[in-house]
């Protein structure tokens, strides 16, 4: 997760990635054209061979996708911390790499002489310095993990249409991830969602939540693939809609 964690060393990724000489993500207009999300969520093992190009990758999505021999077009990530350059063990010259100003050092050495792009976290920790430290540079705002984030990035790319894989909110079969993840698992709690139960966590299902409140309020089409809570919270509340 993005927010709470270490207000100063996040700050300190900051200084350091500004002084990288990198291109800025800059906007552009909206195309016809659709993205996949590609997250981390254990449904990714069951969905990873319907992905078509061009597909966006976060967290360890990037090494599983490879190993199953689909390059990404881009990765995103933002997260501060230095475990995250594990996610990073085999780059790609031709993925172009999205990354917040607010990863670590040790995220930028992984890619060095790759094609990274940066762009800044708009949150309540950072903001103020960066308004200071590197005025005018804009700020991409979302939500509270990656794969809410990368919604935010695609959308500067000019991407208004989204399928989304292993997004899911939720465990399956007491796995968080898809794979081999290096961060420590969330305390698991049962919730009920549609007359099922998924164990899932309370930074999950605010993940959820922020989800489906982002897909209300923006004209974007999402088509969620896989299964966990997430999915079934927006196919409830679209059901609802249609119903209403």
């Amino acid at each position: 997760m993005i927010h709470g964690v270490l207000p100063e060393l996040r700050k300190a990724n900051i200084a350091h990635a500004v002084t990288l000489g990198l291109p800025r993500l800059h906007g552009r207009p909206f195309g016809s054209d659709s993205l996949s999300i590609v997250c981390f969520g254990p449904s990714l093992k069951d969905t990873w061979r319907h992905i078509r190009r061009p597909f966006m990758t976060v967290s360890g999505a990037h090494d599983f996708m490879l190993a199953h021999g689909f390059r990404p077009d881009y990765h995103v990530q933002c997260d501060p911390r230095e475990h995250k350059a594990k996610f990073l063990t085999h780059p790609q010259r031709k993925t172009k790499y999205l990354l917040a100003s607010t990863c670590h050092p040790k995220v930028f050495e992984a890619l060095q002489d790759h094609d990274v792009t940066l762009w800044h976290l708009g949150e309540p920790e950072t903001a103020d310095w960066i308004r200071e430290k590197a005025p005018g540079e804009e700020m991409i705002g979302g939500g509270t993990n990656v794969g809410l984030r990368a919604f935010e990035v695609a959308a500067r790319l000019g991407y208004r249409r989204f399928k989304v894989y292993g997004l899911d909110c939720s465990f399956r079969f007491g796995e968080q991830w898809a794979g081999a993840h290096p961060g420590e698992a969330h305390s698991a709690i049962p919730v009920r969602c549609d007359g099922k139960t998924f164990l899932s966590s309370p930074v999950m299902v605010e993940a959820a939540g922020e989800l489906l409140r982002m897909i209300l309020k923006y004209d974007i089409q999402v088509t969620m693939h896989g299964a966990g809570l997430a999915q079934t919270l927006i196919a409830e509340a679209i059901k609802t809609q249609e119903l209403a």
